[in-house]
């Protein structure tokens, strides 16, 4: 299985490979909320057969999801973004991918 690396990695939550690791505590129902979004975007990306999850990182702010990175083809962009556009609790997307080619 390919690694994966979803969020920064100082005190913000990220994943990698298989296993969900938080790096700082959440405060408050909001920060529970956050993260809950947080692993339902990393699994919803995961499951694209399209997108390369290797250089993405995803960070999740009051419920706003945040996309960082940089994909291998610029159709990828799109479709991380389509990928995570239906989960509840999302209230906005903030696509910040960039395409390598």
């Amino acid at each position: 299985m390919r690694e994966k690396n979803y969020g920064p990695q100082d005190e913000a939550s990220y994943y990698e490979g298989d296993n969900f690791e938080i790096g700082g505590k959440p405060i408050g129902p909001e920060a529970d909320e956050d993260e809950k979004i947080f692993h339902k975007v990393c699994e919803a990306i995961d499951r694209s057969d399209v997108i390369d999850t290797t250089k993405i990182e995803v960070e999740v702010l009051e419920g706003v999801v945040y996309l960082r990175g940089v994909v291998s083809l610029p159709e990828m962009i799109q479709e991380a973004q389509e990928a995570i556009s239906y989960l509840p609790g999302v209230k906005d997307i903030i696509n910040e991918l960039r395409s390598s080619n």
